[in-house]
């Protein structure tokens, strides 16, 4: 298979952090993409965001909610 991607690819600098994505970690799970994904999104607010704008004719009191994590 071809190598596309370069090792490092950097995404600028958050204060004195420098942002980089690395693609040397050999065989790694790719789960690990969507915890960083679900932080950003917690951090930034866009779902909760989307979630208050849409409106939902459901009746709350008849949805099954299971326990958050």
């Amino acid at each position: 298979m071809p190598k596309c991607t370069a090792e490092t690819i950097e995404f600028g600098r958050l204060g004195r952090r420098v942002i980089e994505a690395n693609f040397s970690g050999g065989a790694i799970s790719s789960d690990g993409g969507l915890l960083l994904l679900r932080q950003v999104d917690r951090y930034v607010g866009l779902s909760q965001a989307v979630a208050e704008a849409l409106h939902d004719p459901c009746d709350p009191e008849r949805i099954f909610t299971p326990c958050a994590i």
